[in-house]
């Protein structure tokens, strides 16, 4: 949530890489959805840099959302409001 541009050095973006190969490699059908939330402003850009490195099928299976307006409809949609933790709407 308090992501700062300072902090997407390149070890940053060299973990995050070899952690999204190990995925894919390792575990590319157990991937069922990522709902990533209260992103922070600095965010997209840092998707721009990641998505390439995720394989098509992977990155449709991820929805991004800056706020509760955004994802509080989608979550309750999709697990259910009953199943919602309180922090999340």
């Amino acid at each position: 949530k308090d992501m700062k541009l300072s902090q997407i050095t390149s070890d940053f973006l060299t973990l995050t890489k070899l952690l999204a190969e190990i995925d894919q490699k390792q575990y590319p059908e157990t991937l069922g959805r990522i709902f990533i939330i209260n992103v922070p402003s600095v965010f997209p850009f840092v998707w721009r840099m990641v998505k390439p490195w995720l394989d098509p099928a992977t990155t449709a299976k991820i929805e991004i959302f800056s706020g509760p307006k955004e994802y509080e409809p989608v979550l309750k949609n999709f697990i259910g409001e009953e199943n919602l933790p309180a922090n999340y709407g």
